[in-house]
């Protein structure tokens, strides 16, 4: 799942069959950015790629950017798409009636709330989300409205730091991290993702698992997401805190259960389960000639 085990394994010339997961390389156009050095960067790493992912049995990218990408810039043409899966099942058997949820949460049990479940840096756009917040507010926020921030990182100071500057505190509750962040989807009527870029992000996935209609920015992971979903997730134009502002003002579509077979934990452990059973059965290691790997 990352490039430094990889390299490992290449340079001790390991005999192991290896599967190795693509978490996002479309996003490499993003984290490569400004000037010739990191342009340099970028070709650096794309080198390395080629020769890791041409030393695996197996290669496999959880979205179709990925895929897509690493057959033009890669030449990678055999990867098997493994979607991410959770635990739909699970999500929904611990779902309470709202109010009684928010109750339990200690949330407002009135008025609207807009959730945001995500770690606080830069990728994630939580300041797009605080200037949208704040357009909101000079243009008349809605009564009782209520934005719950779940989440910890290097930059959560920093973002309570701007709320208080742009007059907005009152408006915004961070929690901090929680392991129950399921339970907080469950009491909102919003999920909002602002991300610059994303993977397949997770958090939509058990977002739609709740049945709560979804505000994000519109990029490839997520982009991909809606297609599947083009009637639970709206999406407003990456980095444009105007764009979002309108789209929290937006009446609410509609929300209801999603048919999410491909995004489940079951699917995806099957999936996983016949690309090993391909794997080599019989392989020579140093000093033990044809081990057979065990069952």
């Amino acid at each position: 799942h990352h490039l430094k085990p990889l390299l490992s394994l290449w340079l001790q010339r390991s005999p192991y069959p290896k599967i190795f997961t693509i978490h996002g390389v479309h996003i490499r156009k993003f984290m490569f950015q400004g000037g010739a050095q990191a342009r340099i960067r970028m070709a650096i790493r794309i080198a390395l790629e080629k020769q890791l992912f041409g030393n695996v049995n197996s290669l496999v990218t959880v979205s179709l950017s990925d895929q897509e990408l690493i057959l033009k810039t890669h030449g990678v043409s055999n990867s098997e798409l493994i979607y991410n899966g959770v635990d739909i099942q699970g999500i929904k058997k611990n779902r309470l009636p709202k109010a009684e949820m928010r109750r339990a949460l200690g949330l407002p049990i009135e008025g609207k709330l807009l959730l945001t479940v995500a770690r606080f840096d830069y990728p994630k756009g939580y300041d797009i989300l605080l200037d949208a917040i704040g357009l909101l507010v000079q243009n008349g926020i809605p009564a009782k409205t209520t934005f719950i921030f779940v989440g910890g990182g290097e930059l959560l100071i920093n973002m309570k730091a701007k709320a208080e500057k742009l007059g907005i505190a009152q408006h915004v509750i961070f929690t901090g991290p929680r392991p129950d962040a399921i339970r907080f989807m469950h009491a909102a009527d919003v999920f909002i993702l602002p991300s610059r870029y994303e993977g397949l992000p997770i958090t939509l996935l058990e977002a739609l698992a709740c049945s709560i209609p979804i505000i994000a920015s519109k990029t490839s992971g997520i982009s991909e997401l809606a297609t599947h979903f083009p009637e639970a997730i709206r999406l407003f134009e990456n980095g444009n805190s105007s764009s979002l502002m309108h789209h929290l003002i937006a009446p609410l579509h509609e929300a209801k259960e999603w048919e999410m077979d491909k995004f489940e934990t079951k699917t995806m452990a099957r999936t996983l389960e016949s690309l090993y059973s391909r794997l080599p059965q019989t392989f020579r290691v140093e000093g033990v000639p044809n081990w057979k790997r065990p069952r």
